[in-house]
């Protein structure tokens, strides 16, 4: 809602790889639709599912980076801070789905500076189709609906801080649409 640009680039695009022939949105269209896919890698790294990811005990006394943990401590992954950090994005709490198109950057925990679904063996197990289902629902979603704002609001005055709720992120104040 706040970029039409990118959303009406979206939206042809999916358009496009539908075709004629197609009536309905699927996995293998989606799979050609590059610029989609960056525009959803970079919602999950702007507004990360969990921000904090699975809590780790350290098992004896180390250091990280000249800071002591004891053992017994309950460790977190700040996923939210590391996909924010401007050491490993330019311009990094801006929408910029470009950032990812021709990267090799991508959420299956090979790159720690976007882990939204954590990394390694504590890895979400279902985050293929989760993935998946993000991709499906928001194709459709952009396909099959015009949005705009109501009563010509600003789209620049849009509120996009989310807010950390113990199961995870929460929009505060939601955004009516028209179908």
């Amino acid at each position: 809602m706040r970029n039409q640009d990118i959303l009406s680039r979206v939206r042809q695009e999916i358009t496009e790889a539908m075709g004629t022939k197609t009536t309905m949105i699927n996995d293998s269209i989606l799979s050609t639709c590059e610029y989609f896919q960056a525009c959803v890698k970079e919602t999950l790294r702007l507004h990360v599912p969990g921000p904090l990811l699975v809590p780790h005990q350290a098992l004896e006394n180390c250091v990280l980076n000249d800071y002591t943990i004891p053992k017994d401590s309950i460790v977190l992954v700040n996923a939210w801070t590391i996909q924010l950090d401007p050491g490993n994005w330019k311009d990094a709490t801006s929408f910029k789905p470009d950032r990812f198109l021709g990267s090799k950057v991508n959420f299956r925990g090979n790159h720690f500076e976007f882990i939204p679904f954590s990394s390694g063996r504590r890895m979400c197990p279902g985050y293929q189709m989760g993935f998946r289902n993000v991709q499906l629902v928001v194709a459709c979603l952009i396909h099959y609906f015009d949005w705009s704002l109501p009563n010509g609001k600003n789209p620049e005055n849009l509120d996009m801080a989310d807010v950390v709720h113990a199961g995870g992120l929460w929009r505060e104040k939601w955004i009516a649409c028209s179908s």
